[in-house]
């Protein structure tokens, strides 16, 4: 009895630990910029799991250009840093992706998940 007792504990530990995700999960995915949709975010977990990917594509002068950081959890948030500086990525209750990414065009600090 102690034996089956036990085995259903470790079975039920396991599978809480394997259902828990990170606080950074919700990030994960495609975004596309709201001031300009040919700007896009993937966030993508890595191996580990403990740091997050962000690739950052758009045009710029004509040819596309391809940057990529890595983010850290930092309580609700994911923070990369950059050559300018710590960035905050968070998500506002109706699902918005808030990302500076230092643009300065209208709303391009806006993201909402790819269609």
């Amino acid at each position: 009895m102690f034996q089956i007792k036990t085995i259903a504990m470790i079975m039920v530990a396991v599978a809480i630990t394997a259902c828990t995700g990170s606080a950074g999960d919700k990030f994960v995915g495609k975004w596309v910029n709201v001031g300009d949709p040919d700007i896009t975010l993937e966030i993508e977990k890595s191996e580990s799991g403990k740091s997050f990917k962000v690739t950052d594509r758009m045009t710029w002068m004509g040819k596309p250009k391809v940057s990529t950081h890595k983010a850290t959890v930092a309580d609700d948030s994911l923070m990369i840093n950059t050559w300018a500086g710590n960035r905050y990525l968070m998500i506002e209750k109706d699902g918005t992706l808030l990302a500076t990414m230092g643009r300065s065009c209208p709303n391009c600090d806006q993201w909402e998940r790819a269609k």
